[in-house]
């Protein structure tokens, strides 16, 4: 009889999912931030290539086809990143680091709600 509750295993604290939901969350806003600067710097530019130069030499140069793929693999990165994190945050409230597991779900819920409001009425 003694036995059974010597051999129960501790509960397992969740607390390294909480930090990778404040981490994802961390990353998902510099993404979205970056991405977005990018936009508004070349918004309205339809034809012809963008060419990002440094005294003279061209390190960048984006055609519509290549800003296209940029905004789908953004999409595609937000979306994944904040759904990743906003689960993790959640199994994180049960971890001893709640604060970090609810700063990831703020994080991860605002930019995604953001980028599905822009995405759907902008």
């Amino acid at each position: 009889m003694n036995d059974n509750l010597n051999n129960q295993q501790p509960k397992s604290d969740p607390k390294g999912k909480a930090i990778a939901s404040f981490v994802l969350g961390i990353i998902n806003v510099i993404s979205f931030c970056i991405v977005g600067l990018f936009i508004i710097l070349f918004l309205g530019i339809d034809e012809g290539s963008i060419n990002l130069t440094y005294k003279g030499n061209t390190f960048l140069s984006l055609g519509p086809n290549e800003r296209l793929f940029l905004g789908y693999l953004q999409f595609a990165l937000t979306i994944t990143l904040g759904l990743i994190g906003l689960i993790l945050g959640r199994i994180g409230l049960k971890s001893s680091k709640k604060r970090n597991a609810i700063i990831g779900i703020i994080l991860n819920g605002t930019i995604t709600m953001i980028f599905l409001y822009i995405l759907f009425f902008v």
